[in-house]
């Protein structure tokens, strides 16, 4: 939840600021490769001994690296930078 909080009052720095509203994103893509990162180090602890290189490259991708919580916390913020996006998008606070 706090990701998502931190997520909006950038977006709405970005709104101050008059920025294109494809910048709105940067916050999301930022959480989730965080999270993706969280995950491959959950998964190596849990399935690989402790040791990146017995990861499979997709290790990632796999439902068991992830938690509930590791998926709210990429999920959230992309929905509310999604949201802010098409405010700034569709009710004119940039030109692009």
């Amino acid at each position: 939840m706090t990701h998502a909080l931190i997520a909006v009052v950038m977006c709405g720095v970005f709104m101050l600021l008059k920025s294109p509203s494809w910048l709105c994103l940067l916050p999301a893509v930022f959480y989730i490769g965080r999270e993706f990162t969280q995950a491959e180090y959950r998964y190596i602890e849990a399935f690989c001994s402790g040791l990146r290189t017995n990861m499979p490259w997709y290790a990632p991708f796999l439902p068991s690296a992830w938690t509930v919580k590791g998926m709210m916390d990429w999920v959230l913020p992309l929905v509310v930078c999604l949201a802010a996006m098409w405010i700034m998008k569709f009710f004119g606070t940039n030109a692009a």
